[in-house]
């Protein structure tokens, strides 16, 4: 078997967590005097957090509430759960040889509370606020590209996360998509 390195989006691919970061933008916004539809904020799940308070609220004050939306959210982590089998398959993958890596829009303070919840380490991660550009631009992938062998695979669950696959060069499975789930990685010839 051809080992690599497997990369992973994180919320709505390793953990379900797209509503509760939904929530959490909302409160934000609602805290900073800012009503939002919830359709407008899960539309733009897997952009760069500051980036989506940019487009819905105002860009002066996209770091703050985007911090007061990463604390809620973090308040809140016990409400988060693994998707199914997430543990397994990155342990299972790790067995096989791969290297596996993260590339998240969310920030550093979420990711490394998310690992320690769950126990998982990666042999490189690249959050949102460690880049200029989110997804779908490419620069998280090509940023793990230069820290880890290839061949690669990413792993994601939303257009955000495939256009930053293609444009990197990089084979793209969506969840939902080419993967029913995250089993399926297991048994799949990846590169």
């Amino acid at each position: 078997m051809k080992t690599g390195t497997i990369i992973f989006d994180l919320d709505g691919t390793l953990i379900d967590a797209v509503e509760l970061h939904a929530l959490s933008f909302q409160h934000a916004f609602r805290e900073a005097g800012v009503e939002v539809d919830m359709k407008s904020i899960r539309d733009r799940a897997g952009m760069k957090g500051e980036e989506i308070v940019a487009r819905l609220a105002s860009p002066d004050k996209a770091k703050e509430i985007y911090q007061r939306k990463s604390e809620w959210f973090l308040e809140n982590l016990d409400k988060v759960n693994e998707l199914p089998g997430a543990t397994r398959v990155l342990e299972t993958l790790r067995q096989q040889g791969h290297h596996l890596a993260m590339a998240t829009s969310g920030n550093r303070r979420v990711l490394e509370a998310v690992c320690r919840k769950f126990g998982w380490t990666f042999g490189f991660s690249v959050t949102g606020d460690e880049v200029t550009r989110g997804k779908p631009d490419p620069e998280m992938l090509l940023k793990v590209k230069t820290a880890l062998p290839g061949p690669y695979v990413f792993v994601g669950d939303t257009e955000y996360d495939r256009q930053a696959g293609e444009t990197a060069g990089i084979r793209t499975l969506l969840l939902g998509g080419e993967l029913k789930s995250l089993d399926d990685l297991t048994g799949m010839k990846l590169f």
